[in-house]
Parts: C-alpha cells; structure tokens; sequence
C-alpha cells in the first residue's frame, strides 16, 4: 500500500513537471507572438506630442514627434516633415489647412518628426540651408542640416519603435526645397521623398552619392513666391521645376519620357518612364504658393506605396 502511494506520488510530480514545461513553453511563445514586433517590451509609450532638444556642432537644436493614437509600441512608419520659411514653423504643421498631422498620424498610423531649421541671423524667422536659401550665411550650412537629419533618426529609433523599411520625407516651400537637399546628401534609407513649393538651388554636380529614391514633387503654376522657372527672388541660383526634375529622373535612372498619369482641374501629374524609382511631377494649374490638401492626400498615399528591403 505504501509502495503504491509513493509510485502515485512520483508519476503525478512527473504530469506536473510535464505540465509546468508545456505551460511554460506556451506563456513563451504567446510573450514572443505579443512583443514580436515591439522593440522595447515594457517601456512606456511616449506623449501623442513632444519636443526634444538635440546638440548639433555645439548648437542645440530643437525637433518635435508626433505619435498616432493607434501606436503600440510595435515598428511604425515614420515621416520627416521640413516647415516653410516662417516664425513658428511646429505651429504651421500642427495647424495648417492641408491637414498633414491629422492624415498622417491617424490615417495612416505615422510617426512625423517635424525638425526646426536654423534661426535666420537677425530675425525670428527659420529657414532650411541650401547653396542659394534665405539663411544668408548659414546657406553653408546644407550638408551639415543633412547630418542633423541623421541624427534624429537615429535618436528617435531609440525612444519609439519605428519601421525602418518605412521613413518617408517631405516639405512645403523652404521645406520643399530641403527635402530635395536631403535627397542629393542623406545617408538615410529613405523608401519614398516628397517635395512642394521649393526650387532646387544646390547645383547637381555635388550629388555624386545620391541615391535612387521614389520622388514626388507639386508645383504651382502661378506660383510668385517661388516661381517656376528660377525659384524665390533672393536666390542667385536655383534650377527651374522642369530643370531639376529631370536631373532627379537621372538620378532615379528612368528614361526621359514621360507619360500623364493623372489630369482634373487642378492638377496635371507626369511620370518619367522606365525608371528604376519612380519619378512625378504634378502641375497645379491654378495654384501659387500654397499648400493644397489634395496634396496631402497624394504624398500619403505615396509613400503607403513604398519600403525598403533592409
């Protein structure tokens, strides 16, 4: 009788062993099926907005981070997002009328980093570095701009999960024309850019390295502020719309014919053919300087096209 109790002893702590290792085995892999895709299990989610200070060559520079509602610690798109020239260009994203936060953070569940440009030497107002720009001396500055860029990134993959298959860049004006800095010098993956609003004024001789990248960019017609065919008036140099997109469908190696892929009452968009990155402009027939929320909608919609094989 008492052999019999201690065979049954042992043969139930052997189920319960059994058991505990396959119960463990489970808890295991529901943890890893739960934070597979998270890359700080545990750490709390960050505020739905902030700002963060960064030291930049002995500067300290300043960038805000937009999370969607949506965000749960798993890897998330992320999009640049450079201002226009202007005295309080974080106000600008938060409040203009393309309704760029709103699409981007909740629509498509987007991380948007909005970086500040330089202050401009004897105003309030900040601007983006290019060869010719309205940061008087500190237009030196673009490949510098583009290294701060660099380190943002690498910052914020750091505090948020972000998906780096999935960084996208765009921006209005002096923003528009940055993007297009940004695309002759980054080092960054970027999966698609997007500009608006902004001649090229860095001559294309310097962009040896640039890399081929799906590129969208708008344009207005009537555009007085910076005009088609040679940019702001302040620039002693800067390439005409036609001009510089056809140096970026070089770069995106495409042929240089193009086709219309798309023609309303405001807007006339053309592809470059046979491109290795696809390349667009779109004319806005009617528009000048203006940020259109039509625009929004097709930069959004663009870069869900696109990402990266790492």
């Amino acid at each position: 009788m008492q052999f019999k109790m201690i065979i049954t002893i042992l043969l139930l702590s052997i189920i319960n062993n059994k058991c505990s290792e396959e119960n463990k085995a489970i808890d295991k892999s529901m943890y890893e099926q739960m934070y597979k895709d998270m890359c700080y299990p545990g750490m709390p989610f960050p505020p739905l907005s902030w700002t963060y200070y960064i030291e930049h060559e002995s500067l300290e520079r300043k960038y805000a981070v937009y999370r969607p509602n949506r965000y749960d610690g798993k890897k998330t798109a992320v999009i640049f997002f450079w201002h226009p020239f202007g005295s309080d260009p974080i106000l600008f994203y938060e409040s203009n009328t393309s309704n760029f936060r709103e699409k981007a953070n909740e629509k498509y569940n987007s991380i948007v980093i909005v970086p500040l440009g330089q202050q401009r030497p004897g105003g309030d107002d900040y601007c983006w570095a290019s060869k010719e720009c309205g940061c008087k001396e500190l237009c030196t500055n673009y490949v510098s701009e583009v290294r701060l860029m660099e380190k943002i990134i690498d910052e914020v993959s750091r505090k948020y999960c972000i998906d780096k298959t999935k960084i996208y860049g765009t921006g209005f004006s002096d923003g528009g024309m940055f993007a297009q800095v940004v695309k002759c010098f980054t080092n960054i993956k970027f999966a698609a850019m997007a500009g608006a609003s902004g001649n090229f004024s860095t001559p294309f001789e310097e962009c040896t390295n640039s890399l081929p990248i799906p590129f969208l960019y708008f344009h207005g017609l009537k555009d007085d502020v910076a005009n088609w065919e040679k940019g702001a008036a302040e620039m002693k140099f800067a390439y005409s719309v036609d001009d510089a997109m056809k140096q970026w469908s070089i770069i995106n190696k495409c042929s240089q014919e193009t086709e219309i892929v798309k023609k309303d009452n405001i807007m006339e968009c053309s592809s470059y053919l046979s491109c290795e990155k696809e390349t667009t402009l779109c004319k806005l027939l009617e528009a000048g300087h203006v940020y259109l929320e039509e625009e929004t909608d097709m930069f959004l919609e663009y870069f869900n096209k696109y990402k990266n094989d790492l």
